[in-house]
């Protein structure tokens, strides 16, 4: 509960933990969502015998978020905490 995947942008996954639903340990959890995805990486890896990498990047406070189209609808995030997000995403090093 309280961790919803918002979008996939290329090979970036973009989560949320918390939001509509207050959860005290969103640090913890988000931590273990990054943690569960280089360990899943790391066995797929491992199974296919090829060499993965995998980044995570966690990041805390506050956004905004809002529901776009009624077609397709996506539902969007915006904040300073996003924007870092963005930097941590183009700039980091796997």
């Amino acid at each position: 509960g309280c961790v919803w995947k918002v979008e996939t942008i290329g090979d970036c996954y973009k989560g949320l933990v918390g939001g509509v639903e207050h959860c005290d340990d969103h640090p913890r959890r988000a931590t273990a969502l990054a943690c569960a995805i280089v360990d899943i990486v790391s066995k797929i890896a491992t199974r296919l015998d090829l060499s993965l990498t995998c980044r995570c990047g966690v990041n805390t406070g506050e956004v905004m978020g809002a529901m776009m189209a009624t077609e397709l609808p996506r539902y969007l995030m915006y904040g300073e905490v996003c924007d870092v997000m963005n930097c941590l995403e183009a700039q980091g090093v796997p």
